[in-house]
C-alpha cells in the first residue's frame, strides 16, 4: 500500500452455525465492491446500494465455529453493520472508520474494539459477556445500548454528543454524566449506583418517563462506616427514607437523623428512597443494600485481643492475635463489597503483603479458630 493510501475495511466475525441459512445485515458504498469469506470455502461477491441494507447470506453442510471476513475494495466503505442474535463469539473491525452504525445485540462478546469506528453514532450491544467498552474514541456517539452486560464501569467523558443511555442490569459503582449535557434518556436500573448518581441523574434530565432509574443493589461487609449511608441521606432539603428494613428484630440498628448504626452482627436488607429523586413511574428508585456482619464478629474499630499495623502501609501489615489464635483465612472486600482478594498467605511471623492492592481503603476479614475479625485498612 503507498504511502497515504487508506487502509481497506475488512470486519471478522467468529460465529456458531448450524446447518440453516446464516447472515448478516450490511450498508456499503452505493457501486462499490466488498466480497465475503465464509470460512467454509464458499466466497460471494456484492456491490453496495447506498441507502439500501444487504443481507449476504450462507447455508453451512455441517455445525461448527466458523471465521466469516468481510473485505471492502479500496473505494468501498462500511457504514452499517447488523450481527445481532447471530451467535457471534467475536468481531474485530479493522479501519471501519466511515461505520456510523452498528448492531451486536445478543451474542457472546466478551471483547470490543472500537477506536478505528471515529464515525460511530448508533452501537447496541446489550445482552453479551462485556466487562470492560471502551467508547472514548467515538466522540460522535448519540445513542448507546449496552445493558445486560458485566460492565463495572463506563467512561463517557469523550462522548458529548451522547442522546440516549441503556446501561441496565450491569454492575456499574458509578455513573458521571457531567459531559453528557445533550442526554435526553436514561435506563440505570439494577446497577450498584448510589442515591447521589441517581439524584445528579434525576436533575440532569427534566422527563420523567425518559429516566429510568429503578432498582439499584449494593453490598457491604463489615461495619466501616458510622453512621451508615451519611452522604446518601438528604437531597435538595429532602431526607432519604428506610420504609423497609429486614434483617434481626427489633433494637439490632438504630436510625438517626443522618444514617443508619448497626449494633448486632448479622445480614440486613436496606431499603432506601428520597423523594428527590424522580425516576418513571414504573421503575421508582429504591437501593437496596446487602450489610454482611458476620456472626461473631467484632466491628469496633479498637479490637480486643487484634492488633494491625502500621494502618496506612505501602505493603506489609503486621498482625497480632492474642490466646495463640490461629488465623484460618483472610479475605479482603473493596469498600463496595466486591471480593478483592481471597485466601492470602500469611507469613509465619504473621504479616500480610497488600503491595498489589490499589491505593485506597478496604475493609479486611480474618478468620480464626472461634471468631472472624472486620477492620478498615489503608493501602497509601
Amino acid at each position: 500500500m503507498s504511502a497515504g493510501a487508506k487502509a481497506q475495511e475488512v470486519i471478522t466475525l467468529e460465529w456458531e452455525a448450524g446447518t440453516e441459512e446464516k447472515n448478516f445485515e450490511i450498508r456499503a458504498t452505493n457501486g462499490e465492491v466488498f466480497t465475503v469469506d465464509w470460512g467454509d470455502g464458499n466466497s460471494t461477491t456484492h456491490t453496495g446500494e447506498g441507502d439500501s441494507l444487504l443481507i449476504p447470506s450462507n447455508i453451512y453442510s455441517i455445525a461448527g465455529t466458523y471465521t466469516v471476513i468481510i473485505s471492502a475494495t479500496a473505494d468501498c466503505h462500511f457504514m452499517t453493520f447488523d450481527c445481532h442474535y447471530r451467535k457471534v463469539i467475536s468481531l474485530i473491525l479493522n479501519d471501519c472508520s466511515e461505520l456510523e452504525n452498528l448492531n451486536c445485540h445478543v451474542n457472546q462478546l466478551s471483547n470490543l474494539d472500537l477506536r478505528g469506528c471515529l464515525a460511530l453514532i448508533t452501537l447496541t450491544c446489550g445482552y453479551n459477556k462485556l466487562e470492560n467498552l471502551d467508547i472514548t474514541s467515538n466522540g460522535l456517539l448519540q445513542n448507546l445500548d449496552c445493558g445486560m452486560n458485566e460492565l463495572t464501569n463506563l467512561d463517557l467523558s469523550n462522548n458529548p454528543a451522547l442522546r440516549i443511555l441503556y446501561c441496565h442490569n450491569n454492575k456499574l459503582y458509578s455513573l458521571d454524566l457531567s459531559s453528557n449535557q445533550a442526554l435526553e434518556k436514561i435506563a440505570c436500573v439494577w446497577n450498584r449506583l448510589q442515591l447521589s448518581d441517581l439524584y445528579s441523574i434525576s436533575e440532569m434530565i427534566s422527563e420523567d418517563t425518559n429516566k429510568i432509574l429503578g432498582y439499584q443493589k449494593r453490598a457491604i461487609i463489615g461495619k466501616y462506616n458510622n453512621p451508615l449511608f451519611k452522604d446518601q441521606w438528604e437531597f435538595n432539603g429532602i431526607f432519604t427514607q428506610v420504609p423497609m428494613l429486614i434483617g434481626n428484630s427489633d433494637g439490632y440498628y438504630i436510625i438517626p437523623n443522618e444514617g443508619i448504626v448497626f449494633t448486632v452482627s448479622g445480614l440486613y436488607f436496606v431499603h432506601l428512597t428520597n423523594d428527590a429523586i424522580v425516576s418513571h413511574p414504573d421503575f421508582p428508585v429504591e437501593m437496596i443494600v446487602d450489610v454482611h456482619l458476620p456472626i461473631n464478629c467484632i466491628i469496633e474499630n479498637d479490637i480486643p485481643n487484634l492488633k494491625i499495623y502500621p494502618n496506612p502501609t505501602k505493603d506489609i501489615l503486621n498482625m497480632e492475635i492474642q490466646n495463640n489464635e490461629e488465623i484460618k483465612s483472610i479475605t479482603i472486600y473493596s469498600m463496595e463489597g466486591k471480593l478483592i482478594e481471597k485466601d492470602m498467605y500469611i507469613f509465619q511471623s504473621g504479616q500480610l503483603n497488600i503491595n498489589k492492592l490499589a491505593i485506597g481503603s478496604y475493609i479486611l476479614n480474618i478468620e480464626t479458630d472461634n471468631n472472624s475479625f472486620s477492620k478498615l485498612i489503608i493501602k497509601n
